[in-house]
């Protein structure tokens, strides 16, 4: 072996010296080649050269079949898999054949393992390994069979950390090994220049901290990405899930209205989530409870979001108590009631949510409500555009169950049924709204307050002139 390389230290799975070579015409398994090689880079990586130790991919079709025994692998720390793309790649045809994408123009990974079986990770990492440049395509995947996560870790990981198996050191001076605390196992991972072209699920990162995720285009048919057990912050950058490879009437895309979700964020500490997108999912985002024994409390910075023909925008089932969540710079645009057969809503504040979140500059289309919100916590709408609609005069553009609400600085585009204050909320601020269409600011106040809560309604410079309407006769 070569002294400490001055520059990277680099393996190519074509060459014979591995496993004969990985063919690049797809007519073999590659599964071997690879295997050897990112052997040879992990042991470098680990004594000469760590993190200068790239396995380097020509462009070409690599077969994965499964016909050596090998139905996944594993990233050695410190060790870089790279293919040929340098930025986003996107082969969508959009005409319903997304199992015949067949895409030449680059590293592409041609998947054929584990159909059925959702355990085994695809492409498993380590800490400080990363994944660039590579288009991974389902070679006749069946929407209704269940496969595992494109990338993520490896499972064993995410057994310990379910099991609370995975420990840090005894604490100082104990040497009391029971009193041992689940940590996150893997930190510092790069997931760049991506495409998967129908992956049942995307890209798993429960337990990766500190990871990395940018340039990732794709249509994942039952889950885009998952986060949970991030202890420390993770960035997300330029992700985007929709149905630009199947089309909006194949029968991926059906079932994708009718069960799926883009991004699913259980804990994480200050996840960082910008310019991202879903389209044609039932669920754009999800924020929720930990499925981790000893979880974190998610917190999220948003920025730049899209979320377009989703019957449900965002749903936020909790929130760290301190940090909350923000949302600023969003276009959450559906389709017109009328033109989808399912209800729906842009934002939904679960019962659970007794957190606080922030919605800034953005603008809403189609859904309505625009807001739905039914937990205790605090929910803030400034400088946003609603532009909801809806026949029933039931259905209110911001809908508050529960909780203290503020909306400033915004402008409604519909002519009545604007803000619904029911008998759970204990505060609302309503102040320098604009509703150009009507001739008044339409709000239904049902709050009752109760024994120990006092409610406000401050009316502020809203224009039209604040008034409070009559509710709908069938609200009572």
């Amino acid at each position: 072996m070569p002294s400490m390389p001055q520059t990277y230290m680099i393996f190519d799975p074509t060459n014979p010296e591995f496993a004969g070579g990985a063919k690049s015409d797809g007519s073999a398994d590659a599964a071997p080649a690879l295997h050897d090689a990112l052997k040879a880079a992990g042991e470098a990586a680990a004594v000469y050269a760590f993190n200068s130790c790239i396995v380097q991919f020509p462009p070409g079709r690599f077969l994965f079949n499964g016909a050596n025994g090998i139905s996944s692998f594993l990233i050695p720390p410190g060790v870089t898999v790279q293919g040929s793309y340098q930025a986003p790649i996107d082969h969508g045809k959009g005409d319903g054949s997304i199992n015949d994408q067949n895409p030449s123009d680059g590293t592409v990974f041609l998947i054929a393992v584990n159909a059925g079986n959702e355990t085994d990770t695809f492409c498993q990492m380590s800490s400080n390994s990363s994944i660039r440049g590579i288009s991974f395509q389902w070679l006749n995947q069946d929407p209704l069979l269940n496969y595992p996560f494109a990338i993520g870790p490896p499972m064993e990981v995410l057994q310990a950390l379910m099991t609370g198996t995975i420990m840090h050191g005894p604490p100082s001076g104990s040497g009391d090994i029971t009193a041992q605390v689940p940590v996150s196992p893997i930190n510092d991972i790069l997931i760049e220049n991506i495409e998967l072209v129908n992956a049942s699920l995307g890209i798993d990162l429960t337990g990766v901290g500190r990871h990395t995720v940018r340039n990732v285009v794709g249509q994942a048919i039952t889950l885009g990405l998952r986060i949970d057990y991030c202890l420390d912050t993770g960035r997300l950058e330029e992700v985007h899930f929709g149905i630009s490879w199947s089309g909006p009437h194949s029968r991926f895309a059906l079932l994708m209205l009718e069960s799926s979700t883009a991004f699913l964020i259980r804990g994480t500490d200050s996840q960082m989530i910008t310019n991202c997108s879903a389209n044609g999912y039932l669920l754009g985002m999800r924020i929720e409870k930990t499925v981790i024994r000893g979880g974190n409390v998610p917190n999220c910075l948003v920025q730049g979001l899209q979320i377009t023909n989703c019957p449900y925008g965002v749903r936020i089932d909790i929130g760290d108590p301190f940090a909350g969540h923000q949302f600023t710079n969003f276009s959450f645009n559906r389709a017109a009631p009328g033109q989808s057969a399912q209800p729906g809503a842009a934002v939904v504040i679960g019962e659970t949510f007794d957190s606080h979140v922030r919605f800034s500059g953005g603008v809403i289309t189609g859904s309505s409500p625009a807001f739905q919100i039914d937990g205790t916590g605090e929910v803030l709408i400034a400088d946003c555009t609603l532009n909801d609609t809806h026949p029933d005069p039931t259905v209110f553009s911001v809908t508050c169950n529960g909780g203290s609400l503020t909306v400033i600085r915004s402008q409604f585009l519909r002519t009545t049924s604007h803000v619904f204050l029911g008998p759970g909320v204990a505060k609302a601020i309503l102040a320098s709204n604009l509703e150009p269409n009507s001739a008044s600011f339409a709000v239904c106040n049902q709050m009752s307050g109760s024994e120990g809560v006092t409610y406000v309604i401050q009316t502020g410079n809203n224009l039209p002139p604040f008034t409070i309407s009559a509710c709908p006769a069938s609200l009572g």
